[in-house]
């Protein structure tokens, strides 16, 4: 009986959480960033394809920056307007946390985002805290999967993040490459010079996850520069892992971390470096607390756990098992990674739609990584795949029955 107020009273959560993200959405609509037209600068190429913004830039950090922010000029104020009303932003904005975090920016990085800021014409300051707010408010779920029978390792992602609507709206696919360092591939949005969800020409793939499970902020780089700096240099997945225990970092996310034969989960707290390896050729992340065998072990990580028992892994599947993940309500960005072929998947969403449900397209980055224009770079479309019944519809110990819905 217990057990059932408890489902009781978390499937209500859930349903309010989802009726405020919509109606939180409504006022913001008219602040949705406005799309900025195809245009080009020396260095730098903005282009739309198929709904989605892809900005290649090259160069020293400065005029990356001033590049960027002058060809997603009105992109980017509308953005950092509508930001405003993010309870991330306001938790940046009280105390000292935000400051402290401003402060940490790399240098490198800092003169970038207010080179971006100052040709956009939108307040420099407001911009660094808004590249820092990811290490006060954001949420997401990853899992890999080890080559088996000749497939490729594969890593899904949903990015759940309030208002979905606008910031799915906005999400800028862009390529730095910054003089004397890999290219990366990031999926973010205009004005962010950050990584949340990035890939690099090396094949190494890194995305943050928020860490409920925390005890406290750390002292340090705020974890989107960090994933970053990263991914410049990083050739391997333990490259990757080194690198990011070399030094602190603000926050005690979740970062995973995968190339072409391994996967890993990483976080820092307490001073302290944690690291989570492949077990029996998987590996899954959410926001929760993490069990001895390298998992999670809340609600959506065990329901991982049932739905990698159904089905060959490959990248249908793990489009549908992600299907069953998202959160209600702020699922902007839902995402398949595959670091062996260089190949991002990705889906967008609103409050009303969520990403992972929504029309899924393949952007193939192996030319564009190897010095080709990233608006050359092959765009698809994918095929429907079927839809996972979500978590908060399954019992414990239940196993997880495919629906009869589909994406697109």
């Amino acid at each position: 009986m217990r057990s059932r107020h408890a489902r009781v009273l978390k499937n209500t959560a859930r349903t309010a959480v989802r009726l405020l993200a919509a109606l939180g959405e409504l006022p913001m609509g008219w602040a949705a960033p406005g799309q900025s037209p195809d245009a080009a600068l020396p260095g730098a190429e903005l282009s739309h394809r198929q709904g989605l913004m892809l900005l290649d830039a090259a160069g020293a950090g400065p005029a990356i920056g001033s590049q960027g922010g002058a060809l997603l000029a009105r992109a980017t104020r509308r953005l950092m307007h509508l930001m405003r009303f993010s309870p991330g932003m306001a938790l940046a904005q009280v105390g000292r946390r935000g400051a402290a975090l401003c402060a940490a920016i790399p240098e490198p990085y800092r003169r970038e985002a207010v080179a971006w800021a100052v040709a956009a014409g939108c307040d420099p300051g407001q911009l660094l805290r808004s590249n820092a707010v990811a290490d006060a408010c954001c949420t997401a779920l990853a899992m890999g999967a080890q080559p088996q029978a000749g497939r490729a390792l594969l890593v899904g992602r949903n990015l759940d993040f309030f208002p979905a609507g606008p910031l799915g709206r906005a999400t800028l696919v862009t390529l730095w490459r910054r003089h004397g360092t890999l290219a990366v591939a990031s999926i973010g949005w205009p004005g962010f010079n950050g990584v949340l969800s990035g890939l690099n020409a090396a094949g190494v793939c890194g995305l943050v996850l928020l860490n409920f499970s925390s005890r406290g902020p750390n002292h340090g780089t705020p974890i989107g520069y960090r994933v970053r700096a990263i991914l410049e240099q990083a050739s391997s997945c333990a490259a990757a892992i080194a690198a990011f225990a070399a030094e602190p970092v603000g926050s005690s996310h979740y970062l995973l971390l995968a190339d072409a034969a391994q996967a890993a989960v990483v976080w820092q707290e307490d001073g302290v470096t944690h690291r989570h390896l492949m077990h029996d050729g998987w590996l899954s992340c959410s926001n929760g607390a993490r069990g001895g065998d390298g998992q999670a072990c809340d609600d959506r990580g065990l329901h991982l756990e049932r739905v990698r028992r159904r089905g060959v892994v490959d990248d249908a599947w793990m489009r549908s098992a992600i299907s069953s993940t998202y959160l209600h309500g702020i699922n902007a960005q839902a995402m398949v990674v595959c670091p062996q072929r260089r190949e991002l998947q990705l889906a967008l969403g609103d409050a009303y739609r969520p990403a992972a449900l929504g029309r899924w397209l393949s952007l193939d980055l192996r030319a564009a990584f190897a010095g080709a224009r990233l608006s050359q770079a092959p765009l698809t479309r994918l095929g429907r795949c079927a839809v996972q019944t979500h978590y908060s519809r399954c019992h414990p110990g239940n196993a997880s029955p495919s629906q009869s819905s589909a994406v697109a």
